[in-house]
């Protein structure tokens, strides 16, 4: 049951990150949290304490959230956000 929750947790945070489009316009994703670490080497970032990231009207809350940068691009962009405690999805 648990890795049924899992799989269901990762789809939302996919469908989350997908970007929506408005005349090729992007909408960026911003993260608040109590602290930020950064991993330059791994291109990853780690929001932790009442972390955030909002999306034009979607928005993940959790305890932390680990974000993943694509290592082939110097412009940060997201291509994952992992959620761990008190997760909240709304859309």
């Amino acid at each position: 049951m648990k890795d049924i929750i899992k799989i269901i947790r990762y789809v939302y945070l996919l469908c989350f990150l997908t970007f929506s489009s408005v005349a090729d316009e992007v909408i960026p994703v911003d993260i608040v949290a109590d602290e930020m670490q950064w991993n330059n080497d791994k291109k990853i970032a780690y929001a932790i304490g009442s972390a955030i990231a909002t999306q034009g009207e979607k928005k993940i809350s959790a305890d932390k959230l680990i974000v993943h940068l694509d290592k082939d691009e110097d412009n940060n962009t997201i291509t994952l956000i992992e959620a761990e405690g008190n997760v909240i999805f709304t859309n």
